[in-house]
């Protein structure tokens, strides 16, 4: 059996408008990954640390004192100590949103222990700042988005070199009003390094592309249709040693029909290349696979007792 307890608070401020808007949020976790021996006590924390400090011992009696009324305490809680707030994680915001301009900043750290059963999907320990900027020409027919994310992990500094991430997102989107396609072009560009010696096991050294191109186009052919055409193209460049180069490809393309009656029909196909290295059999090296498979997918919902049943 395990606990797991997250306190947290937020905080938002509007001026003008909410045009500039201030967001904070921060939380605090512990998890226990077993409970079953229950609370300990006094003496089970000097017969369990017996090798520590008087100095440390103390400081897990405080956290005891302090986190026993909400979550079991014994030698399976993390955090063990209060010191450095491992399991602290924060985040603030600036946005500012003017003259068809949204712009944010935001700076974050989540600590390398910090846990939420309820959301198993964050990210911790890393520690960074996110630009973004979103800007509208033209009545909002053209849009152009920007983001730059730079982040590092590695806060408790034990491991053998922090890895540095640095991401730049564009997207440029053109919606006419007239009737013609609908167009979406994309670029994002990533690199992942902890400077280590391109031959060390332990090395981290990859940059990678990816370009997109979406297409869209709504008309009427008996029903109102709606057809997408989408183009994706990954690749990623190991340098270390490893050598583990990896390229995608994807084309797709599906049309959704909208019918007079509450029904919505989709079909569609995509396309998928792949292209990456692995093992040979019987062998300990390397050649190049090729994984290609194209998807069919094909659906349909009828809404009824307006809206409240959909099959």
């Amino acid at each position: 059996p395990q606990e797991n307890f997250v306190i947290g608070s937020d905080i938002s401020i509007g001026i003008d408008q909410r045009r500039i808007e201030l967001t904070a949020q921060a939380g605090f976790s512990a998890t226990n990954r077993d409970i079953s021996k229950g609370q300990f006590s006094d003496e089970d924390i000097d017969s369990l640390f017996k090798t520590m400090t008087e100095e440390e011992r103390t400081r897990i009696r405080k956290v005891r004192n302090v986190l026993s009324k909400f979550i079991t305490i014994n030698e399976n809680i993390i955090p063990l100590s209060l010191e450095n707030f491992y399991t602290l994680s924060y985040e603030g915001a600036l946005s500012l949103n003017y003259f068809g301009n949204q712009f944010r900043f935001s700076y974050l750290r989540r600590g390398p222990s910090f846990e939420s059963f309820g959301q198993p999907f964050i990210r911790n320990d890393v520690v960074g700042y996110i630009i973004s900027d979103r800007l509208r020409f033209f009545n909002n027919s053209l849009n152009l988005s920007i983001g730059i994310e730079k982040l590092e992990d590695d806060i408790a500094k034990v491991r053998v070199a922090r890895t540095k991430y640095f991401t730049l997102n564009s997207i440029i989107s053109y919606y006419p009003s007239l009737d013609f396609p609908r167009i979406s072009v994309g670029y994002t560009n990533t690199t992942s390094t902890n400077n280590l010696d391109k031959d060390n096991q332990l090395a981290i050294n990859d940059y990678s592309g990816k370009y997109l191109i979406q297409l869209g186009y709504s008309f009427l052919f008996f029903e109102k249709q709606n057809i997408n055409l989408s183009f994706q193209s990954f690749k990623r460049n190991d340098l270390t040693s490893r050598n583990f180069d990896t390229e995608h490809s994807i084309i797709a393309v599906a049309i959704n029909t909208f019918f007079s009656i509450p029904l919505q029909t989709s079909v569609g196909i995509s396309i998928n290349n792949n292209k990456y290295l692995s093992k040979v059999v019987s062998s300990d090296s390397l050649g190049v696979n090729r994984l290609n498979y194209q998807t069919i997918n094909m659906n349909a919902n009828y809404n009824i007792l307006d809206n409240k049943l959909r099959m």
